[in-house]
């Protein structure tokens, strides 16, 4: 005997799997354009705000950031989760390799700079890192659906366990309440004997 449920069941879930197929492959060019455009225009607002606070265009505080943006720019169709994975396990397993971590070397170049300009110079490297780990996640047919299935299992355990939740704060205030009329009762009890 077929569930009555089943028709429903079958139709989302093919509704479900033809999103993820657009998703993760007719989209991927454009979600790399946009990455691209993403990075011109920090690119565009690191040379502005260099050029604004009187900082060389020479400079390796700058040419640095410049040259990492680019070279995102012009590799941002290679890079992929996998590849992170693979340069990760890499790190570990050669260290001798890597000695030198050019990123912590930046920002102890940095710390010449007064703070406000440090920090706005860090702020766009996140900001370009920000959006290669989210063109990343959106260009790969196996980390979207596992990072939305998360998503979604996280805001249906919030929403389970909000009435808990609720509740332990209410017993936590009312514990709070009583400590602190114990307190008050205490006190008060001092005061009288102090004044005998």
């Amino acid at each position: 005997m077929i569930p009555r449920e089943l028709p429903t069941i079958l139709t989302s879930a093919f509704g479900l799997f033809l999103l993820w197929y657009v998703l993760a492959f007719c989209f991927k060019g454009y979600i790399l354009d946009e990455f691209r455009e993403e990075l011109f225009a920090l690119r565009d607002e690191l040379f502005n705000y260099v050029g604004s606070i009187g900082l060389s265009y020479d400079d390796e505080r700058h040419t640095f950031l410049r040259n990492m943006i680019n070279t995102m720019i012009r590799f941002s169709h290679k890079l992929t989760f996998l590849r992170l994975v693979l340069v990760q396990f890499s790190k570990q397993k050669y260290p001798a390799r890597y000695k030198t971590d050019s990123v912590e070397r930046w920002k102890r170049e940095l710390e010449s700079l007064p703070s406000d300009e440090r920090d706005r110079l860090i702020q766009i490297h996140h900001r370009m890192m920000r959006a290669a780990v989210f063109q990343m996640v959106w260009r790969s047919p196996i980390l979207l659906p596992v990072i939305t299935l998360y998503k979604v299992g996280s805001t249906i355990d919030a929403a389970a366990f909000a009435p808990m939740r609720r509740l332990a704060y209410q017993n936590i205030r009312l514990g709070l309440q009583e400590q602190q009329a114990e307190e008050q009762s205490v006190k008060n009890s001092h005061h009288t004997l102090a004044a005998v």
